[in-house]
């Protein structure tokens, strides 16, 4: 049973799990010194002097327009509770879950009126929604959402100024906007309550796509869903996009969501690969470098998206050590052999390698995967290496990557013959990393 009072019948079923998965109300919303704020002026003791102006911003996907959506159900809900919460069982809120925050139906809903300026951005338009909203109803309120209101004209937002002023008192306007410094200061300063809506925790995320998981009858490693909310970077919208599209890849039969398969569909190279290759950099082992520069290009791989992932790869090791995210076993312990100022090199060395790749113009092809190697051997390993290690106790770019070992079974020079001739090393495999699996 998921943590959410969610009836995700037939009828939703065809929904993309974004807006399935949608918060309904402030007990599922992620963000809770936002959902402090909500509750704290809705209170029924405020009940007779609510605010009739929201003003909502914050990067796309966080949850701004569905936020205005709950704060419709607080306005319109007919039996809320002592607290002041709405009921989720009467007519407003199931219209109001139903056709706005699922969009399961394409049904009005009496007292609210949306409008999205992207598509509505004129100063004639806007006034006649403004105008049309602001009509008696039924209702106890009637609530205009306006969307994405910097994409209306400065003209627009110049004709909303004298109506903002003059709210009637059943009528409440909640604007949304990702770039609040395109809105004029006019506008913005006439809101009653503003509230910035920050990106998701990752671990908000996790619990998020885990219940998913379990209502869509799917098992999963607990690393998977974490290294999802990262790479998405606590954005719910995106994160659910993503799970969505992985398990409409699954194989037949197969109802495990692993961290292999989330990497795969990042067209990541594996966690492993990445710790061979930076460990191969700190012991300067040029001979498995080469080899991995030739497996990364025949896989297709840029030095650009090279760079990009194990920049991704180093992040999400961060986390592991020094937030409340899951590692492998190899990916944590080589993150705990990195001193915090090793750490920060890395992280500004494959910032400089990146942005470098992205500037590469007609004449200058960038950087190759060895030159990026360089880089951070002699600004990250080199004050700390005095001696070069031989070659027997170096590390196999393959072996580790693929199969598990840490140390060539030969000799790098028979290694590599066998490389180039088979196309893989005689490796002998070790336990793969355990992950926490649901």
């Amino acid at each position: 049973m998921s943590g959410f009072d969610w009836d995700l019948g037939q009828e939703n079923s065809n929904l993309a799990w974004y807006r399935k998965y949608r918060p309904r109300n402030l007990d599922d919303y992620a963000g809770e010194s936002v959902c402090q704020k909500v509750r704290a002026v809705m209170r029924p003791e405020n009940r007779s002097h609510l605010p009739h102006f929201w003003f909502i911003y914050g990067t796309h996907g966080c949850g701004k327009t569905t936020l205005a959506r709950i704060l419709a159900k607080y306005y319109l809900c007919q039996n809320p509770d002592e607290n002041g919460e709405p009921c989720g069982r009467c007519e407003a809120c199931r219209q109001i879950e139903e056709s706005l925050i699922s969009e399961g139906k394409d049904k009005d809903v009496e007292g609210v009126k949306e409008v999205n300026a992207s598509e509505e951005n004129g100063k004639e338009g806007l006034l006649k929604a403004f105008s049309d909203a602001s009509q008696v109803t039924f209702s106890k309120y009637n609530i205009l959402i306006l969307d994405e209101i910097q994409k209306a004209s400065e003209a627009a937002q110049q004709a909303l100024l004298k109506p903002l002023e003059d709210i009637g008192d059943n009528f409440v306007v909640i604007m949304a906007t990702t770039e609040p410094a395109k809105v004029l200061a006019t506008i913005r300063s006439r809101a009653q309550i503003t509230l910035q809506i920050g990106r998701h925790k990752p671990e908000d995320i996790v619990k998020r796509l885990a219940i998913a998981c379990e209502d869509e009858h799917l098992s999963f490693d607990k690393a998977a869903l974490e290294s999802i909310a990262l790479r998405e970077k606590g954005v719910f919208r995106e994160s659910f996009n993503r799970l969505e599209n992985i398990v409409m890849t699954l194989p037949k039969g197969q109802t495990k969501i692993t961290k292999a398969l989330v990497d795969e569909s990042y067209n990541q190279l594996p966690d492993d690969f990445f710790v061979t290759f930076l460990k191969n950099v700190r012991l300067c082992n040029l001979g498995a470098l080469v080899l991995m520069q030739s497996e990364i290009i025949t896989d297709g791989y840029t030095p650009l998206d090279f760079v990009s992932a194990l920049s991704g790869f180093f992040a999400e090791g961060l986390e592991c050590v020094y937030g409340k995210m899951s590692a492998g076993k190899k990916t944590k312990e080589f993150m705990m052999t990195l001193s915090d100022t090793q750490a920060l090199m890395v992280i500004q060395t494959l910032g400089e390698c990146r942005e470098r790749l992205k500037n590469a113009g007609k004449y200058d092809e960038g950087l190759s995967i060895l030159e990026i190697a360089a880089m951070l051997y002699s600004k990250v390993f080199a004050e700390s290496q005095t001696t070069v290690p031989a070659a027997s106790a170096q590390v196999n770019p393959v072996a580790q990557a693929k199969a598990g070992t840490t140390q060539l079974e030969d000799g790098e020079e028979e290694f590599r013959q066998k490389l180039l001739s088979q196309g893989k090393g005689d490796i002998t495999e070790d336990t793969p990393d355990e992950e926490d699996t649901f």
